[in-house]
């Protein structure tokens, strides 16, 4: 009896030396390839993601992709047939979506109307996503409309679709702000929502404007250093990820287990996610120092947790939390279709803004 249990605990040693083993040369295997396919630059054609007639292209390398200058384009999306929306979208000189030299004459709900109110706080610039962008609706329906016709402040949009916290660092990065805002005081609005925390570390559902992106990486000196993009840098795991997105079963689990909020992964990613904060605080004083970086959170408040920026207590960020404020404790989408939501409509725009604009009034 005494030998058959030996003989069984050999065997568990043997598998388990052997498992080992495998595990070990597949993960050896996997960055030697990385390591490989990153030093021979990988290319990827510059129309995987965006049609040729799109306002977006990859002429800013450190960025990833960015609106073309003096650029026009009609951005359509239909379900089922039926046309959701069809919105003419404009950019100015630098790229930052715009409205038409008339604006009043767009389409929008006439529950939309704004008490204009004269206030002037020099340049406000937003930075974000395509919610902070407009996506979906005419530049009068979008935040950057309502905060112009509610302020006398220049309001300068260079929110982005697709764009995370680490797009907003190369643009700080590239000193565009610098060489693009004439006025020296002002504010930076960053509307930070889920998916810019997921999209500095290579967002899942997303991961299509990943392969781009700007990546970035903890240095010696414990700051975040830009790397390159994915695809350069970390072309096996960005092309398996981006696979495996298209999986519901992968996606389940991403979401159920691996998400920011998670125990696996929440600690570190708050921990990047407030480097990223300071550093891009920093970028932005050294290029106007008379300016401020507000960060807005108007998302539902159990989509981000509350203590999420407690590390920004002391960097001068002010952190302006309206998630628990009853206009967006309701979903806080548009509703297209069954189980199809579009971005942010224009009635929670001007609510938004109404806050912003309160805030504003509240600094003179």
């Amino acid at each position: 009896m005494q030998t058959v249990h030996l003989i069984l605990v050999e065997m568990k040693n043997s598998f388990l030396k052997i498992l080992g083993f495998n595990c070990s040369l597949i993960a050896l295997v996997f960055i030697c390839v990385e390591a490989y396919l990153a030093a021979s630059d990988s290319k990827v054609p510059d129309n995987v993601f965006f049609e040729s007639q799109s306002c977006y292209d990859h002429s800013d390398k450190r960025v990833g992709y960015k609106p073309k200058a003096n650029c026009q384009n009609t951005t359509k999306r239909t379900y089922d047939g039926d046309v959701i929306y069809e919105v003419k979208l404009l950019f100015d000189e630098h790229g930052r979506r715009t409205g038409p030299a008339d604006s009043s004459k767009e389409t929008e709900p006439s529950k939309a109307g704004i008490e204009v109110k004269d206030q002037n706080h020099g340049f406000v610039v937003l930075l974000g996503d395509s919610n902070t962008f407009g996506e979906g609706l005419s530049f009068k329906a979008s935040l950057a409309g309502h905060l112009s016709a509610q302020t006398e402040s220049e309001v300068l949009n260079y929110a982005v679709p697709g764009y995370g916290l680490n797009h907003i660092l190369a643009q700080a990065e590239s000193g565009r702000f610098e060489k693009e805002i004439e006025q020296d005081s002002g504010y930076f609005l960053l509307l930070l929502n889920e998916n810019l925390v997921e999209r500095i570390v290579g967002d899942w559902d997303y991961l299509i404007y990943s392969y781009h992106s700007p990546k970035y990486g903890w240095g010696s000196d414990g700051k975040l250093e830009y790397k390159g993009s994915f695809i350069e840098e970390s072309p096996i795991s960005t092309r398996l990820i981006r696979l495996l997105a298209k999986s519901k079963l992968a996606e389940r689990i991403w979401w159920t287990y691996l998400s920011p909020g998670n125990r696996f992964l929440g600690k570190e990613r708050k921990r990047l996610v407030c480097q990223a904060h300071k550093q891009l605080n920093q970028q932005l004083k050294a290029q106007k120092p008379k300016a401020k970086l507000v960060v807005v959170l108007s998302i539902k408040a159990n989509e981000m947790p509350d203590n999420y920026l407690d590390c920004l207590a002391g960097e001068g960020i002010e952190v302006l939390n309206f998630s628990r404020h009853p206009k967006f404790q309701d979903h806080n989408r548009a509703k297209i279709a069954p189980g199809k939501e579009n971005h942010f409509n224009s009635d929670y725009n001007k609510a938004l803004s109404n806050q912003i604009a309160n805030w504003f009034s509240q600094q003179n």
